[in-house]
């Protein structure tokens, strides 16, 4: 109100010393000896002074016959966190993890490094999930952890699409599995057999499928005791040979299976009268054996290959599977068979002295590994870390199916989301969390009076706090990353931040 006051009496001032030092002009001008004497002098006062005068006359006018007129409005705010994720500086990530893992933080290895933030090794045995559509920089991401393990000169079993890993990383002493390849290892799967016990898991590693599909798990749970008989009678008769198991497998006739499969479960299935249903138990268990004959092979001079040997042995190689894209849809249940027992075989390691990396770059691709789980929620006590990457979270769901799937992902505790689409974005923009904050907001307003009223004038301010709750990163800000670059979470820690990852051609 004071300050409306005022404005008009500075309004008024003006208005009286324009008028004044136009009138002292009109009299006192050297160039003409104080008087005007000629129509130049007045143009020159009419451009320079009178403009000033009707400016000043008009607004006091205006002020005078309207007597509110709004100065300025408008509003402001400010949020303040209360609770739940928010995203932070890579710096401050950083020192989140250094706080909540300091106890752990006296390890002198290599560290990995994702742009600025940094994962100690204290927290790699929580396991890994890099997400991204094609072209995001997955792979570039997964290529930085990937070379602090060369580093430090652990070990990894790599599932390797294209074979950019092995190109990139690969040294002498590594080994190459892929039937195709005629520098890979002889793996014989029934040499993993140690026991009449391990042909149930074999047989349910072959077999296995998504545990929500009912009708698919029936047929899947006949197979599996159909082949189990079939290797136990291997077993117990001293056979190891694929070939052989393939035969009985796929083309022996009910009269010798009934031997084969004698005093087993799977008996009932070539008795007289189940032919229709034998041939739906067979071709079930066929659909995923069929990449199996390419493990066949005549030079018996090369020694077969074990990875469950592999394992215990611990030698300092990896292995990777390396799989061109034309290979993929034949040898898919073949790679997931060989890494449900290389998860089997490491939960039953005490603890490895180095530890042993499971790289599964476009798990999404593969059959159902039916220990994955397992491995999931048990191997970091056995100093084994699982890194997963995925393009959508719809393929996995297809695989695993919804519950299963979200139990895998909840299982690696650092989680990595490049850019990503649709569902998948969706899905992290929920798992990363949402915020409470509380938004303080500033309305204000600025009315002024008359210049030669006397009405009041007044500046008026109010403030409002509003708790909100929301998301913390939207479904587009993960849709609308720039390639390389990503968000982090670490599950238990409130921080997110995002990162920017170097290119490595």
């Amino acid at each position: 109100r004071q300050l409306g006051k005022l404005k008009t009496t500075v309004s008024a001032i003006l208005a009286v010393l324009g008028s004044a030092i136009f009138f002292m002009l009109f009299d006192w001008l050297p160039a003409t000896g104080g008087h005007i004497n000629h129509p130049k002098d007045i143009l020159i006062m009419a451009v320079f002074f009178w403009p000033v005068v009707l400016f000043l006359g008009i607004s006091a006018l205006i002020s005078y016959n309207r007597k509110h007129i709004i100065i300025s409005k408008g509003k402001e705010y400010k949020d303040y966190f209360v609770r739940g994720t928010r995203l932070v500086s890579e710096h401050e990530f950083n020192r989140a993890i250094e706080k909540a893992y300091k106890y752990a933080d006296n390890d002198e290895k290599a560290k990995i490094q994702l742009g600025k933030v940094v994962i100690p090794p204290s927290v790699e045995s929580y396991h890994i999930s890099v997400a991204g559509t094609t072209g995001s920089g997955k792979s570039q991401t997964m290529f930085q952890i990937f070379k602090v393990i060369e580093a430090r000169e652990e070990n990894a079993i790599v599932f390797d699409i294209g074979g950019d890993f092995a190109k990139r990383y690969k040294r002498p002493q590594d080994k190459i599995f892929n039937p195709f390849d005629s520098e890979s290892v002889r793996w014989n799967p029934l040499k993993e057999i140690r026991e009449k016990r391990d042909c149930a898991t074999l047989a349910e590693a072959i077999t296995a499928v998504n545990e929500s599909d009912v009708s698919g798990k029936r047929w899947a749970d006949y197979s599996k005791a159909f082949l189990t008989a079939i290797l136990e009678f291997m077993f117990e008769s001293g056979m190891s040979s694929v070939e052989r198991f393939l035969y009985y497998a796929f083309e022996a006739d009910q009269f010798i299976l009934t031997d084969v499969l004698a005093g087993s479960t799977a008996a009932a299935y070539v008795q007289e009268g189940n032919e229709e249903v034998f041939q739906s138990i067979r071709t079930t268990a066929v659909s995923k054996l069929e990449a199996w004959k390419y493990l066949i092979h005549d030079d018996k001079s090369v020694p077969d290959f074990s990875v469950r040997d592999w394992i215990r042995q611990q030698p300092a190689e990896s292995i990777y599977l390396t799989v061109k894209d034309s290979e993929l849809s034949a040898l898919r249940d073949m790679v997931s068979c060989f890494y449900a027992l290389a998860f089997q075989e490491a939960l039953d390691v005490p603890k490895f002295n180095k530890r042993l990396w499971y790289f599964l770059d476009e798990v999404d691709s593969l059959g159902y590994i039916v220990s994955l789980r397992h491995g999931l929620t048990k191997l970091r006590k056995h100093n084994a870390t699982i890194v997963l990457g995925f393009q959508a979270i719809s393929q996995l769901r297809a695989t695993y199916g919804q519950q299963i799937t979200d139990t895998l992902h909840v299982n690696t505790r650092v989680q990595i989301s490049m850019a990503v689409t649709g569902d998948t974005a969706k899905y992290f923009s929920d798992v990363f969390g949402s915020q409470e904050i509380n938004r303080r907001q500033q309305n204000y307003s600025e009315n002024s009076s008359g210049m030669f009223s006397s009405g009041n004038s007044s500046s008026t301010v109010a403030n409002n706090v509003q708790r909100i709750t929301g998301k913390t990163l939207l479904e587009s800000e993960f849709s609308s990353l720039p390639n390389l670059t990503g968000y982090i979470r670490l599950i238990g820690l409130p921080e997110i931040t995002k990162f920017t990852v170097p290119f490595s051609g």
